[in-house]
């Protein structure tokens, strides 16, 4: 993970359409895991600034550039997603792209996103991610116990955050 990494968060809504709403962010929530992301990514260009066995140059080579537009304004879902198993993703991932304006149709929620970049010429070149963070659940689970899962050199990966009080750490 070198260069220009960009970093698209994405909070879902349940609108109650499907599923019970069951969860709502609220403004305080959302702050929190905004500053929380901020905080993980500068970990990771503080460690790599700090590496001794990098030359100088390649420790300046990685710089995240965070999109909070869908945090800021989560993005309205038919489902609750922490209330089902974590492999219903293509429900919700596709509610998102439908958000964004990305057809859905005979395109897997993976292959959807991994199709982003090449329509967001904001973005520029480089590395574009999805995060996504789904609710403040007491124990931060999907119904089948994951609460973080990635597809190696995929799209996209997820987490999910706990409802829980104090600073982060």
């Amino acid at each position: 993970m070198l260069g220009d990494v960009w970093v698209t968060v994405v909070l879902l809504e349940s609108n109650g359409a499907i599923d019970a709403n069951t969860e709502d962010w609220t403004a305080a929530e959302i702050d929190r895991v905004k500053s929380e992301i901020r905080q993980g990514l500068q970990w990771w260009e503080d460690t790599l600034a700090a590496h001794p066995g990098l030359p100088a140059a390649s420790r300046q080579e990685l710089d995240f550039h965070i999109d909070f537009t869908y945090a800021d304004a989560p993005v309205a879902t038919n489902y609750e997603p922490i209330n089902r198993p974590h492999n219903d993703e293509a429900k919700w991932v596709n509610d998102f792209l439908k958000k964004v304006g990305y057809s859905t149709d005979n395109t897997s929620a993976i292959c959807g996103v991994g199709m982003m970049p090449n329509a967001c010429p904001q973005h520029g070149l480089g590395l574009h991610r999805i995060c996504r963070r789904f609710s403040n659940d007491p124990d931060g689970q999907f119904t089948d116990g994951y609460f973080a899962y990635a597809w190696p050199g995929g799209p996209f990966m997820v987490m999910t955050t706990t409802t829980r009080t104090g600073p982060s750490t």
